[in-house]
């Protein structure tokens, strides 16, 4: 007895009742083409290769496909682009402002321009912050201690000199002051000392200033200057002022 097969069966929704048929793959030469398994899956190994629309065969490097990109930049369009990966020795990201682009100096830091009608700097801190002051020339030079140097601008406007009588009566030396006045000097060319001090000093209270000296002072044309003599004694002053 035989049995015979008119044709193969084949149904999809009932694949072991279905009839198996066995074959090899050859190439054009009649090579036997193998197969991999990978990932669970059979593959044959084939190897093709591509070519872009010209018919231009496509290449690689690495493994990697060489991608050229015929724009001169490439606009990347995100509502959440994340850069946490960039790398600073590998990478780079301009920002600019349409026309200039920031500049970075050769130790990371930038340089900025602060415009503000009311800067609140309440929270700088002398161990991180930085803050230099400046006439656009020269720059204010700050101490190891904290401390500042101050030189006191040259007077280079007016002088002023005349004479003055003390007596045991206290009266301002200078009767006319100066405008604008910076430093007076107040000699004592009299016979007797005479006491320097505010209106209403008294002998005995205020600074001594015996005969044939002279003192120097910073005091501007707000400050009125008195002096006095002591009891029966008068003297004479020369004042010098400049501004």
């Amino acid at each position: 007895m035989s049995i015979t097969k008119d044709q193969l069966l084949f149904d999809t929704t009932a694949l072991s009742d279905s009839d198996s048929v066995g074959a090899y793959v050859r190439s054009s030469d009649g090579t036997l083409i193998d197969h991999t398994t990978t990932g669970g899956k059979d593959r044959l190994d084939v190897t093709s290769n591509m070519n872009d629309g010209s018919g231009n065969a496509l290449s690689s490097t690495a493994g990697a496909l060489d991608v050229n990109i015929d724009n001169a930049s490439i606009v990347v369009t995100a509502t959440d682009l994340d850069i946490r990966d960039l790398l600073h020795s590998t990478d780079s990201v301009s920002i600019g402002d349409g026309t200039d682009l920031m500049a970075v100096n050769a130790d990371g830091s930038i340089n900025s321009v602060v415009t503000a009608t009311d800067l609140d700097i309440r929270d700088l801190s002398a161990s991180q912050d930085n803050v230099a002051i400046s006439d656009g020339t020269d720059t204010l030079a700050i101490n190891a201690d904290g401390s500042i140097n101050t030189k006191p601008a040259a007077a280079n406007t007016a002088v002023l000199s005349g004479n003055t009588g003390m007596t045991a009566v206290a009266a301002k030396i200078v009767a006319s002051t100066l405008s604008n006045r910076v430093k007076v000097t107040i000699q004592n060319v009299g016979n007797n000392t005479v006491e320097l001090g505010a209106s209403g000093v008294t002998y005995g209270t205020g600074l001594i200033l015996k005969r044939n000296t002279s003192v120097e002072m910073e005091v501007g044309p707000g400050i009125d200057v008195y002096g006095i003599c002591d009891t029966a004694k008068v003297s004479d002053l020369r004042v010098f002022e400049v501004s």
